[in-house]
């Protein structure tokens, strides 16, 4: 009998080391399967990542064009006001007595008829000027070409003043 417990002692041991082989072999199974899910966990967790880096980039540069946008628009506002107002402060007035305008040699069909042609788009203000300078208050009309040669760089001046009003 002692065989027989032997023999019965072994095969339990062997069940023994069965059982304790599948279970390490079950759970080397489980633990090998882990990394694969814990790579595709980090892979998972990387894309997001990235996705949400880009979205938040595309925002962030959507504001900053917005905000050179309008400082651009700004920066054009201001040199068109700093641009007027030189404008303005460069701008001679216009004297009665200047003796630069009447040391200029002008000519009618080309100096002074053009202006003339421009300010004429409002007829009341050219019938005003040319009375100004004492053409056609004796006439149904006024003529430009009865100017005297004298006040051709008055009248120039006189119409460029006009014309800047306008814009």
């Amino acid at each position: 009998m002692s065989i027989e417990l032997a023999i019965q002692d072994h095969a339990a041991a062997i069940r023994e080391l069965a059982a304790a082989i599948r279970g390490t072999a079950s759970s080397n199974i489980a633990t090998a399967g882990a990394p694969l899910n814990i790579t595709d966990t980090i892979e998972a967790d990387v894309t997001k990542v990235e996705t949400d880096a880009k979205a938040e980039q595309k925002k962030v540069m959507a504001l900053v064009e917005a905000d050179r946008k309008s400082a651009a628009k700004q920066a054009v506002q201001d040199a068109l006001a700093r641009a007027k107002a030189e404008k303005d402060a460069a701008e001679p007035a216009v004297e009665e007595d200047d003796p630069l305008a009447e040391s200029i040699p002008l000519e009618y069909e080309k100096d002074v008829k053009p202006k003339l042609v421009q300010v004429g788009k409002n007829k009341q203000e050219m019938v005003d000027l040319l009375a100004s300078f004492g053409v056609g208050k004796d006439l149904e009309y006024a003529k430009a070409d009865q100017l005297p040669a004298d006040k051709f760089a008055k009248v120039v001046a006189a119409c460029d003043k006009i014309l800047a009003a306008r814009g």
